[in-house]
């Protein structure tokens, strides 16, 4: 893993710049995050966002999303599913 980058970069012929583990924390904010912030510069930024959710089996716990559909046929009759 520490030879990765010098080796597949070359081969893959990428040439644009590559953002480091804080970039990449600010970019996805995560820098607030205690559990990643925890983490040392060494592991890669995927790794602490797994130990993340074994943690709290979330990246934003106590996050919760829902949805709701309405159907507008008439003002007076209004249904939500």
């Amino acid at each position: 893993m520490p030879y990765a980058m010098s080796v597949f970069l070359p081969e893959c012929g990428f040439q644009h710049e590559i953002l480091n583990k804080q970039e990449l924390k600010e970019i996805l904010a995560l820098k607030s995050d205690e559990v990643i912030a925890g983490q040392p510069d060494s592991t890669p930024l995927l790794v602490d966002m797994v130990e993340r959710i074994k943690h709290n089996r979330s990246i934003n716990a106590g996050v919760q999303s829902s949805s709701c559909q309405t159907e507008d046929i008439d003002a007076a009759y209004l249904s939500i599913d």
